[in-house]
């Protein structure tokens, strides 16, 4: 929707979302340092939003057209809702997180473990004061309103209930296949699903999206049960990718 936006307004531009980007990241870097002040100190928050505006993946997202940089940008608001409700509880500030957190699960669905793990959180910081322990559950619970409308969109084009997106299948193809357990270059990283040409016909004659989806995540299921004595060395790889900047 932001960059269905951006194009109706200048034209379809790649460098706008990318330029739109790279301004997120930067109010990214100052919701940073008022996380970091909130939970620590002044000197904490501007270590830490040095570090992130600097952190190579951050500056490498910024420039690109992903979706990235909007989803941790709501994400921090949704943490900054979740301190409002910690010290000056209202509906307001319940209202502001699950909106956040919603919006972030929309921009990127992984996110969607930010709700149980919430749970937890309020369950045990507010267990004994029962007022803020209902409106951090709410926060939680009510972020799924904003997932309403795209799912509605969803089920009246594809007639199938899709809460987020139809790429669930086909990510799980991207991380888990020959290419990427075989050929050094692609260790810990993914291919496109299409590049595998053992797939992409299957894949390319779906129909639509959501057959498609489906497809790709057979066939993922399907090479991860005949090559379990892969499972190890992708977990590692794909660990060592994510912790290294």
């Amino acid at each position: 929707f932001v960059w269905a936006a951006l194009y109706r307004i200048a034209g379809h531009e790649y460098k706008v979302p990318r330029l739109v980007n790279c301004l997120i990241g930067a109010a990214t870097v100052g919701l940073v340092h008022r996380l970091g002040r909130r939970v620590f100190d002044r000197r904490t928050g501007f270590l830490a939003a040095c570090v992130y505006a600097v952190f190579p993946t951050a500056l490498l997202y910024s420039t690109e057209l992903l979706s990235e940089p909007l989803a941790t940008f709501c994400f921090l608001l949704y943490l900054l809702a979740c301190f409002q409700i910690a010290e000056r509880p209202s509906w307001w500030a319940v209202a502001g997180a699950a909106f956040w957190l919603g919006y972030a699960m929309l921009t990127r669905p992984a996110f969607l473990f930010m709700v149980p793990l919430g749970i937890v959180w309020a369950s045990w910081q507010f267990r004994r004061q029962p007022r803020r322990l209902f409106l951090g559950l709410a926060a939680h619970l009510l972020a799924f309103i904003v997932l309403i409308p795209w799912s509605v969109r969803n089920h009246d084009v594809f007639n199938t209930f899709i809460p987020f997106s139809t790429m669930g299948g086909s990510v799980l193809l991207q991380g888990n296949n020959r290419i990427v357990s075989e050929e050094p270059r692609y260790y810990g990283y993914s291919v496109w699903d299409t590049d595998l040409e053992e797939y992409r016909e299957a894949l390319q004659t779906a129909g639509d999206e959501v057959e498609r989806d489906r497809r790709a995540g057979r066939f993922a299921v399907q090479w991860l049960k005949t090559h379990v004595d892969r499972w190890p060395f992708l977990i590692g790889a794909k660990s060592v990718r994510a912790w290294t900047p």
